[in-house]
């Protein structure tokens, strides 16, 4: 399947979810913590619940259309990039992340090229 047909299917499946209130259910397990690495964030579905709920999100994701679809949704809904989240893309099944972090930004630690 490519990228972009995978996303879409995804981005329905997840907004599915979020209805059925499974993201909500899982977010109230985090709430003593802030700060969130998402490894697999789809479409953004599940990050933007995060985010709502007052988070800072590191969301990653192999997949460069679900990025993008994520970065689209976040900043539509009025999160800004680097102060509320980065999103990270390449291959977090490996032991390094292989595509740097698309924000830059010198809030992230993580992958030592944004410092």
């Amino acid at each position: 399947m490519e990228p972009l047909e995978y996303a879409e299917r995804r981005d329905i499946d997840a907004k599915g979810f979020a209805k059925a209130g499974v993201y909500a259910r899982f977010i109230g397990k985090l709430k003593n913590y802030k700060r969130i690495i998402e490894v697999g964030c789809g479409t953004g579905e599940s990050t933007l619940a995060l985010l709502k709920e007052g988070h800072f999100v590191v969301a990653i994701d192999v997949n460069e259309a679900c990025i993008s679809m994520t970065r689209e949704k976040l900043l539509t809904s009025g999160y800004k990039d680097k102060s509320d989240f980065i999103l990270l893309s390449g291959n977090f099944y490996s032991p390094y992340i292989q595509n740097v972090c698309t924000s830059q930004s010198s809030l992230c630690s993580f992958c030592g090229s944004c410092s």
